[in-house]
């Protein structure tokens, strides 16, 4: 089975199986709310416009001064 297959999360710079997701209690997102947030389409296997998505992620970073990894 594809360890991916339910989802994935970006956890201190690395792509792990959603299901090992963690927020470190310390993390700026999760004590002073500091996020942003966008999803991406995903059909037969492939991301729909994922230029648009990732530009919308990085519009969204720029204006709580987020920086991208």
């Amino acid at each position: 089975m594809n360890a991916f297959a339910d989802g994935c999360a970006w956890i201190e710079g690395d792509y792990v199986p959603v299901r090992e997701a963690r927020i470190p209690i310390l993390d700026t997102g999760f004590v002073r709310s500091d996020l942003t947030y966008d999803v991406v389409g995903v059909w037969g296997g492939r991301f729909f416009r994922l230029e648009d998505h990732l530009a919308r992620l990085e519009a969204g970073c720029g204006k709580i001064r987020l920086p991208l990894p």
